[in-house]
């Protein structure tokens, strides 16, 4: 606790007072004012390629919700974990990556790292920094700052950094010990047509690896009369770490050589489009130690009886060139057709000790956008690799949307589809280490799914259905395996609606999935969630309250397993989890753009029993109480 201090506030003081020193910045001018928000906006790396406007988010100042500062409640998905935050996870909506490309295969840690897809590019007009921590039960810690400010007119700068330490259960070897750090640059010229972006980012997470309860009639009958340390758990000496540093540059310049002409009333001259060159470098590395390998949790051992510290690690470089067409016509309105095109080259390193392997990869794409009157848009992609261990994977699909009513005012209705064939991940076809070992030249997997949406004011739904053939899992043993039955099928519901009665208001988020094909995918039947509260003023409006509970429940399935040595999780038929609702009971106070919130989470733990699983073997949280400050300077 102590040396995590000492960081936190370090950095906090640096930017708190780099922060007052900023000079004021200037917002594009296609951002439109608004007043009922602070002027802070951010967009995504990934979408610079096109447009900076039109994908731009403003900076949310609302404190609703402000006690789910937790990552995986932050993007609004259901999701079993390891029993604390910041350990491995998988998400209970079916979602296997299906991307074409390289993959090295882990996921399990998703959730709470960054990548070159989740980066933030902020602007504002004053500097801001965001400062948010959070104290718990059983030693937990959560510390979050964001600063951004303009050093020049064109140039604008940002730093995150974010650390979550939780020891979990006493004596349970849970504790997580994440750090996700990144910084941005930008520069664009006044009038658009040249623009650099760069950023780098690390991420590190050191968690400790129990190997789940051995017994769980023990955890779950004689709790009350057993100290912590009298459960017997699989591991005892285990440590799952991961380290990536990262880092991309990317430049666009537009080819645009026309001129207003006032008497035709159109641009004159002619125009080559928008070019784009993005160059990416990382370098993820894996580690898993254990100090007592004969334990009798592992069913072969290769190299170490006693002890073992495995290691593999990738180096990759992207580079890619992209081109589109004008997102304006010689009018100046927006241009009803778009074309877009691109290649990639992609230098791989494996290195498995003692084994290394070379790949070199291209990638070709292109489709077109098409912007149509009365609000429809409509996109349709694909790609195509050539090279080493993905060649021949391709993709292609297409999306459109349609605003019904004249500005959209009946909501907006969306539709998409997508074929892929891809190579599987390369943990699912080659891995070597202390405990397993395997070299599978499985075939491509086949992917084809569509979905439906609408958005009406407060009510969002969806309907996604997939297809898989060939699909490439892990089954009972823990092994990759590949299916050759027929396709399996998935078909997800997913509805979100607020109600409204007075001051008080209910969010209700509702999943429902079902698979004909329950032996290779598992999925709940039915999660649920939904919360109840009410938000009024006190002081004259200087003090803002928000109070309420909140619940979630899923239906009994055979959740998928988590097994630490191959960092995957898989198949089981030993227990179904679920069944049980978790209760919530909040306070949210705000003053001025100060935050401050008193939680006590899993309020009902023990109450209906112990029987509280999201994971095999793994318990949910207990009871805890939460403190959470959250500020914002922007000034």
């Amino acid at each position: 606790m102590c040396r995590m201090t000492s960081r936190t506030c370090f950095l906090l003081l640096f930017l708190v007072v780099q922060g007052t020193g900023a000079v004021h910045a200037q917002v594009h001018d296609s951002i439109p004012t608004r007043t009922d928000s602070i002027q802070v906006y951010y967009f995504y790396s990934s979408r610079i390629d096109s447009t900076l406007s039109r994908n731009a988010h403003w900076w949310d100042t609302a404190f609703h919700a402000a006690q789910n500062y937790d990552p995986l409640l932050l993007s609004e998905t259901f999701s079993q974990t390891a029993g604390n935050i910041g350990l491995a996870h998988r998400n209970m909506y079916f979602s296997k990556p299906s991307n074409s490309g390289f993959d090295p295969g882990y996921h399990h840690i998703d959730g709470y790292t960054l990548n070159s897809e989740n980066i933030r590019y902020y602007h504002t007009l004053l500097p801001f920094t965001d400062l948010k921590y959070v104290t718990g039960s059983r030693k937990e810690q959560y510390f979050h700052v964001i600063h951004s400010h303009n050093i020049k007119r064109q140039v604008t700068i940002a730093a995150n950094f974010r650390i979550i330490n939780a020891f979990g259960r006493r004596s349970f070897r849970q504790k997580a010990d994440n750090i996700n750090t990144s910084f941005t640059a930008y520069y664009t010229t006044r009038k658009q047509r040249y623009g650099v972006f760069t950023h780098y980012y690390y991420n590190r997470s050191k968690n400790m690896e129990n190997g789940g309860l051995l017994v769980d009639s023990t955890y779950e009958q004689y709790r009350e009369g057993l100290n912590f340390t009298q459960f017997a758990y699989g591991l005892f000496n285990a440590l799952n770490t991961f380290k990536e540093n990262a880092w991309q540059v990317k430049q666009f310049v537009n080819l645009d050589f026309r001129r207003a002409d006032s008497t035709a009333g159109k641009l004159r001259g002619f125009s080559m489009g928008r070019f784009t060159l993005t160059s990416t470098y990382q370098k993820p590395r894996y580690y898993y130690e254990d100090q007592d390998a004969s334990s009798g949790y592992y069913n072969a051992i290769y190299y170490d009886s006693t002890a073992a510290d495995d290691s593999s690690y990738t180096k990759q470089l992207h580079n890619s060139l992209n081109w589109c067409s004008n997102e304006f016509n010689a009018r100046g309105k927006p241009s009803v057709m778009r074309l877009f095109a691109g290649i990639k080259h992609s230098y791989i390193e494996v290195h498995e000790a003692p084994l290394a392997f070379y790949l070199s990869q291209f990638r070709y794409s292109g489709g077109l956008q098409l912007n149509l009157h009365n609000g429809f848009r409509a996109e349709i992609s694909g790609d195509y690799l050539t090279g080493d261990y993905n060649a021949g994977d391709l993709s292609a699909g297409m999306n459109a949307s349609y605003g019904l009513g004249d500005g959209a005012k009946k909501g907006t209705l969306s539709v998409f589809g997508r074929f892929a064939r891809t190579e599987a991940s390369w943990v699912a076809r080659h891995i070597e280490n202390n405990y397993y070992r395997w070299y599978h030249n499985f075939g491509k997997q086949q992917k084809t799914e569509a979905g439906l949406s609408y958005i009406y004011k407060r009510l969002q739904t969806r309907i996604h259905w997939q297809q898989w053939s060939h699909m490439v899992f892990f089954n009972e043993a823990s092994l990759p395996q590949q299916d050759f039955g027929k396709a399996a099928n998935v078909i997800a519901l997913t509805a979100k609606k607020d109600f409204v009665f007075g001051k008080v208001r209910v969010d209700n988020t509702l999943l429902m999935q079902y698979t004909d094909r329950d032996d290779i995918i598992r999925v709940p039947l039915l999660v649920a969630s939904q919360a109840w509260y009410v938000t009024f003023d006190m002081f004259k409006k200087a003090l803002k309250v928000q109070t309420g509970i909140e619940a979630w429940y899923n239906t009994p399935y055979y959740a998928d397993a988590w097994n630490p040595a191959t960092r995957q999780f898989h198949l089981q038929n030993e227990r179904k989890t679920g069944n049980y609702v978790y209760i919530d009971v909040f306070l949210n106070l705000k003053i001025k753009r100060a935050v401050l919130f008193l939680a006590l989470d899993h309020v009902n733990s023990g109450l209906m029993g112990y029987k509280y699983y999201t994971t095999l073997h793994y318990p949910a949280p207990d009871r805890a109480f939460k403190f959470g400050v959250s500020w914002m300077f922007h000034d």
